[in-house]
């Protein structure tokens, strides 16, 4: 019975940890692209803060 538990633990350990790197692949590419969207979030709040900035010192002028 032991043996017949033990192996099925093994023949599921291999393909629990192909999951879990194919899952990790993943999840390093999703926060890679959303790395890449905050920059550019954070890029064109800039443009528009500089934008609104340029705007309101023209109006005070």
């Amino acid at each position: 019975m032991w043996f017949l538990k033990d192996s099925l633990v093994f023949r599921t350990i291999p393909d629990c940890g192909k999951k879990l790197k194919t899952f990790l692949k993943k999840l390093k590419v999703f926060q890679e692209k959303l790395l890449l969207f905050f920059e550019k979030f954070l890029i064109f709040l800039k443009s528009v803060f500089v934008f609104d900035g340029g705007f309101h010192s023209a109006m005070t002028v």
